[in-house]
């Protein structure tokens, strides 16, 4: 049976002072990027400069940084990646092949 963890189950402050970098900032990555910023830790967005996105992250008050860059600078990390369609999970696994 899975573990359910729950808000007092973490430590918070483990990430307090650190900078933690979230790739891409679509709609996981800035929903993510805003929760962590409003909780009181630091965030960078590791982003091509001129994308769309971008620009939204800056005006959401984000600080966009290279990809590269991103990477080498934080203590912690979190990728977001594109929410694609998924086949129902009622196919058999051989449908999904």
């Amino acid at each position: 049976m899975a573990k359910v963890f729950y808000q007092n189950d973490a430590n918070p402050s483990a990430l307090k002072g650190k900078t933690i970098a979230v790739f891409g900032y679509g709609s996981q990555g800035h929903a993510q990027a805003q929760n962590l910023r409003d909780s009181g830790y630091e965030v960078i967005i590791g982003l091509d400069p001129d994308r769309a996105s971008a620009k939204q992250a800056r005006a959401d008050g984000m600080t966009v940084v290279a990809p590269a860059e991103a990477a080498s600078a934080p203590t912690g990390s979190r990728f977001s990646r594109p929410t694609r369609p998924r086949p129902p999970f009622t196919n058999p696994p051989s449908s999904r092949i």
